[in-house]
């Protein structure tokens, strides 16, 4: 598991389920890609491809649970929240070469519905 490590990562699939609003968000998307694409050297970014969710545009989001040190630098540690790791599996791989930091950290937000129709 621990040479995993580098590699390790949560990912969120999000689609508009053919919504207009949400068609037209993975077109600005690739908008800005080409935009990127063009303000940087050749071969220094990935390629986007666009993602599907059954039949409909879908917008793919990951992020690794650790960060090398040597590229963490002096970026902020944060401990891992217990609904992420409850079990404490991902807190017992940092060490001195991988840290889990604020760009690790994925904050994750529900929305609940009351008796009276209001949402929190």
């Amino acid at each position: 598991m621990n040479r995993a490590r580098p590699h390790i990562r949560q990912a969120v699939t999000i689609t508009g389920l053919g919504g207009e609003r949400f068609s037209e968000a993975i077109n600005t998307v690739e908008n800005l890609v080409v935009l990127f694409m063009n303000r940087f050297p050749a071969d220094t970014m990935d390629p986007w491809q666009r993602s599907a969710y059954k039949d409909y545009p879908a917008l793919d989001a990951t992020t690794r649970y650790f960060t090398n040190t040597r590229i963490a630098g002096s970026t902020e540690q944060v401990p891992f929240d217990a609904l992420t790791d409850p079990e404490g599996v991902l807190a017992d791989m940092v060490n001195e070469d991988f840290v889990h930091t604020v760009d690790n950290d994925v904050q994750y937000y529900g929305r609940t519905k009351n008796a009276d129709n209001t949402y929190t």
